[in-house]
């Protein structure tokens, strides 16, 4: 019996031998083309990537439209003197649409308005897709007199800070 349970042994030990391992391995994937290395941060997906039109050096020729904004607020940079910045986050209609921000000097009651708007070329087609938008521009506070101000964007209060 002993012998037996031997020779069972041996016999599928061979037999295992006898297995193709190469069948067994997954195969190696092929090197990514160069420049496309993906790292430990890049998300993962099974799109291609389309190269995004570049934003128009002028707005001649381009039309303005709006900018939906999603969320807005004053940001107070503790230095010395104090640095005003305005954050935005908002999409653009299409991918196509370049976001701007355009921040107007104090007027004599101590409002700041700020345009928030997107440039389009019409003559361009494009896919009809929210872009989203993160936009962040210093309010320009030299030679201002001491006060309170309030910022508004696109004409909605988004925050007040006193100067210096």
């Amino acid at each position: 019996m002993k012998k037996m349970m031997l020779a069972l042994i041996l016999f599928a030990g061979l037999l295992a031998g006898c297995v193709d391992g190469a069948a067994q391995m997954p195969p190696k994937p092929s090197p990514l083309p160069r420049g496309t290395e993906s790292g430990p941060d890049t998300p993962v997906t099974n799109e291609t990537s389309v190269p995004r039109p570049q934003p128009p050096i002028s707005e001649e020729g381009m039309d303005k439209e709006t900018a939906f904004v999603d969320s807005a607020e004053v940001l107070i940079l503790e230095s010395d003197p104090p640095q005003i910045h305005v954050l935005v986050k908002g999409n653009a209609p299409t991918p196509c649409h370049f976001p701007k921000m355009v921040i107007n000097p104090p007027d004599s009651r101590g409002r700041i308005q700020v345009e928030v708007y997107t440039l389009v070329n019409p003559e361009m087609i494009c896919t009809q897709v929210l872009s989203p938008f993160v936009l962040n521009e210093a309010v320009d506070m030299q030679d201002q007199p001491g006060g309170k101000y309030s910022v508004s964007v696109n004409g909605k209060p988004i925050g007040e800070f006193d100067w210096p």
